[in-house]
């Protein structure tokens, strides 16, 4: 069985959220999406 894995760094800021994801051969995946202030304010996170 090959085992999935990933490391996840994820920075929210004001305007945008930085994620990145390194698997295990070291390979980068990095996105950049726009943050949600509303949720992060109350609370909810889906």
């Amino acid at each position: 069985m090959d085992v999935k894995y990933f490391q996840l760094f994820v920075d929210t800021g004001g305007t945008f959220t930085d994620c990145i994801g390194i698997d295990k051969y070291g390979n980068e995946y990095r996105q950049k999406v726009l943050s949600n202030s509303s949720c992060s304010e109350s609370g909810n996170h889906e």
